[in-house]
């Protein structure tokens, strides 16, 4: 369910992104090299939502978007439009086909993750969907 429902999020970016931002985006559960810069999307665990049991059919993940460039070689007038981009077409994200129905990810925090040689973002959601 967890990967499934990441290929989801990551589809929804790849159609609603820019096209300069669609070269960018990598899976996040993947070996694949990724290149500076980088959009990556990743669905932490599923567990049922707050006190409810599974087979009660409604679950919460974290999800994390991770937005990397490289800290040696940046242009910062690129970097803050690619996360506001990214932030306006996942506050409307909504899904329902014939598994899932989710009205939405609900916005938890932006955190700044820079290292030696990246600085970038990791924006955090919260996701709430039901199991059909």
């Amino acid at each position: 369910m967890r990967k499934e429902l990441e290929n989801i999020l990551f589809d929804h970016l790849k159609t609603s992104l820019s096209a300069e931002l669609k070269t960018m985006l990598v899976r996040g559960h993947s070996t694949d090299d990724r290149h500076i810069p980088y959009i990556s999307i990743d669905v932490g665990e599923i567990k049922p939502f707050g006190d409810m049991l599974e087979s009660d059919g409604i679950f919460e993940a974290e999800v994390n978007v991770a937005i990397a460039d490289s800290a040696h070689d940046i242009d910062y007038k690129y970097l803050f439009p690619r996360i506001s981009e990214v932030r306006a077409i996942l506050g409307t994200f909504a899904l329902e086909n014939d598994k899932y129905r989710c009205e939405g990810l609900w916005f938890e925090s932006e955190t700044d993750a820079r290292d030696d040689n990246n600085l970038g973002v990791v924006l955090t959601y919260k996701l709430v969907f039901q199991r059909l």
